[in-house]
């Protein structure tokens, strides 16, 4: 209410004035959005993390980074936690919650390439294995 008597108080000239003013400001604001959503289609950053499973098909998600080499290297400085979660992959970061229905990027096989099946799956699916068929680290 306090607003539409605000504006009735106004004289016509003044109120021009303000409503010029203000559709000047809505179209600046409008060919922003629209410089923005141009400039995010353009520079679109790929973000990944790890995702650590258990032989027993738990998992959780660590180490972030802008590529997939930067992601190994901090999962090689992981310390304790791998001998609870020894199995290694990458995934999107797709900036929320982690999805049981991502897929995997990426899988550790420098050393061991009997996870080589993982790449493609979705988190579920090799949850569902990994419990399962529990695998011996």
């Amino acid at each position: 209410m306090a607003k539409k008597w605000v504006v009735a108080q106004l004289t016509p000239e003044i109120y021009a004035c303000f409503k010029d003013q203000v559709l000047r400001e809505a179209v600046e604001i409008i060919e922003f959005s629209k410089n923005l959503e141009h400039y995010r289609k353009e520079v679109s950053i790929i973000m990944y993390k790890a995702i650590l499973f258990s032989p027993d098909g738990d998992w959780v998600t660590d180490c972030k980074g802008i590529t997939k080499e930067e992601v190994w290297d901090k999962v090689a400085d992981l310390g304790s936690r791998w001998y609870f979660y020894p199995i290694p992959a990458i995934i999107r970061d797709l900036g929320g919650c982690t999805l049981s229905s991502q897929r995997i990027c990426e899988v550790y096989t420098e050393y061991d390439s009997s996870f080589s099946w993982m790449k493609g799956k979705s988190i579920k699916t090799i949850s569902r294995v990994l419990e399962a068929n529990p695998v011996q680290c």
